[in-house]
C-alpha cells in the first residue's frame, strides 16, 4: 500500500484553513462545487467532480479539533475505498497555516493510484491560493482553467 504526503503553507489562519476542511462551504471553495453531506465529526460527505466514474464518498472523523481531520473513503472511483486522508495543521506564528497531507491505503496495483497522487497535489497547489481569508471561492472542477489531467481520468 502506497502513502502520499503533501505540504503546503497557506496564508490563512489555522482556523479558516480547519473550516474549509470541516465544513461544506469551505470544501465548495476549494475542493469541488458537489458537495453532498456535511464534513463535521463522525459526519459523511459525498465530493464529486462530475466525473465518469462517480464521486469519492467519506466519513469525516475529528482527531483533534482545530488541528486534525481524518478522512476514510468508503466509495470512490478504481480501487480507493478503504484509504485513509489525514490533515494536520500547524501554526507558523506569522499568520500563515502549514497542512500537512498523508493519503495511507492507496493500493500500487490500481491504476488509479498515480491519479489520486496526482489530483491530491493539484488540489493542494490550487487550493493554497483558495484558502485565504477573503478569498474561499473557486473549487477545483473537471473544468478548471488550471486542470491538466486528461479529462476522462477524473
Amino acid at each position: 500500500m502506497a502513502t502520499h504526503s503533501h505540504r503546503i503553507t497557506i496564508d490563512a489562519s489555522k482556523e479558516d484553513v480547519f473550516q474549509a476542511i470541516t465544513t461544506r462551504d469551505g470544501l465548495q471553495g476549494w475542493y469541488t462545487s458537489s458537495v453532498e453531506g456535511d464534513a463535521g465529526h463522525d459526519d459523511e460527505i459525498k465530493l464529486d467532480f462530475q466525473s465518469k466514474e462517480g464521486p469519492f464518498h467519506w466519513r469525516v472523523n475529528i482527531i483533534k479539533p482545530g488541528a486534525t481531520v481524518q478522512w476514510e473513503c468508503l466509495e470512490g472511483p478504481g480501487l480507493s475505498a478503504g484509504g485513509i486522508a489525514v490533515f494536520d495543521l500547524a501554526e507558523q506564528g506569522d499568520g500563515r497555516t502549514s497542512v500537512d497531507l498523508d493519503h495511507t491505503g492507496a493500493d500500487e496495483s490500481d491504476e488509479k493510484t498515480k491519479v489520486c497522487n496526482t489530483m491530491w497535489g493539484l488540489l493542494c497547489s490550487t487550493s493554497k491560493s483558495m484558502w485565504r481569508r477573503s478569498a474561499l471561492s473557486r473549487p477545483f472542477t473537471k473544468d478548471s482553467p488550471d486542470c491538466w489531467i486528461e479529462k476522462e481520468t477524473l
